[in-house]
């Protein structure tokens, strides 16, 4: 299968003019608390190439030709670096969520609820939608405290005691088990052939 991908920079597809130069693209998958990241590794060699400002929006699509592209998330860069020689660009930038109201430390308490019902209370008051795994949805809750803790910690601490795991992917902030791949928007990943060669 052949590999490919699309990259939208504050609303324009970019892909077309990155095709020919485009040395490496990375996604870097995170759980939890930890910010998911995209590196981008440009030719720069002709030093022609349009570059975007730190705080523009990246949505990365990654997938194969034939069976489709899978959305990889929404991405906010925060460095781009030139080195030399040869010309090179590295573009860098990490999940556009991770940050901010997520973080922000609150009190209150959580009675006779659902996991699902935590997630769909939580997600909207960071502009986000929830998606959670169906064997999880239906854990219930006598009673939780959040005392001087994060949304995403709280998410974080009980979604552990399920050996499970909370994060946010592009718009979507995702309850699942653990290994179980899911992409930005909630849909099954599909499996990435590997192909074993003699040197």
């Amino acid at each position: 299968m052949t590999p490919y991908y699309k990259i939208i920079a504050d609303g324009v597809n970019i892909t077309a003019k990155i095709e020919e130069c485009l040395m490496q693209l990375t996604v870097s998958d995170a759980a939890g608390m930890k910010s998911d990241a995209v590196e981008i590794r440009l030719d720069d060699r002709d030093n022609d190439i349009e570059l975007p400002a730190p705080g523009a929006l990246l949505i990365v699509f990654m997938g194969y030709k034939e069976t489709g592209l899978v959305p990889m998330g929404a991405y906010t860069v925060d460095e781009v670096a030139a080195k030399g020689a040869p010309d090179t660009v590295t573009i860098r930038a990490k999940a556009a969520h991770m940050g901010g109201s997520l973080k922000s430390q609150k009190t209150r308490n959580w009675d006779e609820i659902t996991l699902e019902d935590i997630a769909a209370k939580i997600a909207p008051e960071h502009s986000l939608q929830s998606i959670v795994s169906p064997s999880l949805a239906s854990v219930y809750y006598d009673h939780l405290d959040q005392t001087d803790e994060s949304d995403m910690n709280f998410l974080t601490r009980i979604t552990q005691e399920l050996d499970a795991l909370a994060t946010v992917k592009g718009e979507h902030l995702l309850i699942t088990n653990r290994g179980e791949g899911l992409s930005a928007d909630g849909t099954a990943l599909p499996p990435v052939p590997v192909h074993k060669s003699g040197s």
